[in-house]
């Protein structure tokens, strides 16, 4: 059976789809599941292979371990930063790198992993709330699951 296109989201074509497959089930952390089609990855996204793909897609994730994930990409030593750990407006911190095809890949901390550094560093819900912009109701509901 094929795969069911009214959940896809985004496909992308990669050139060497085992390679792909490594980059996003071990680096990124997707799960992968073959379809007569190409490889299916966290039933959010579809590979398949092309002779010659066009690297247009701008793809974003987010991770609740952005320093094991950063210590992933680079142990690699192949995949190609494409600028240095940066951080978004709130604080959480953000990678762009290249796929094995060339496509924008950005990799975010996670706002839940966010808030719980935050608050796991000794600030006040008042100082988490302004740090991130969320909602003070929002933080001290973090606070009392951390």
């Amino acid at each position: 059976r094929g795969y069911d296109m009214k959940n896809r989201e985004k496909t992308i074509f990669v050139k060497n789809l085992a390679l792909s497959k490594k980059f996003y089930s071990d680096i990124i952390g997707l799960r992968a599941k073959k379809t007569e089609n190409g490889l299916v990855l966290d039933d959010r996204f579809l590979l398949i292979e092309s002779q010659s793909p066009i690297n247009t897609e701008k793809i974003v994730f987010e991770t609740d371990d952005f320093s094991e994930t950063l210590r992933k990409i680079l142990s690699l030593g192949t995949v190609e930063l494409s600028r240095r750990v940066d951080e978004t407006d709130d604080g959480r911190r953000f990678l762009s790198i290249l796929d094995p095809d060339g496509n924008s890949v950005r990799i975010e901390e996670s706002v839940d992993s966010h808030l719980k550094n935050l608050i796991a560093s000794g600030k006040t819900a008042r100082e988490v709330a302004s740090l991130t912009s969320l909602s003070i109701d929002k933080v001290i509901l973090a606070l009392k699951h951390h």
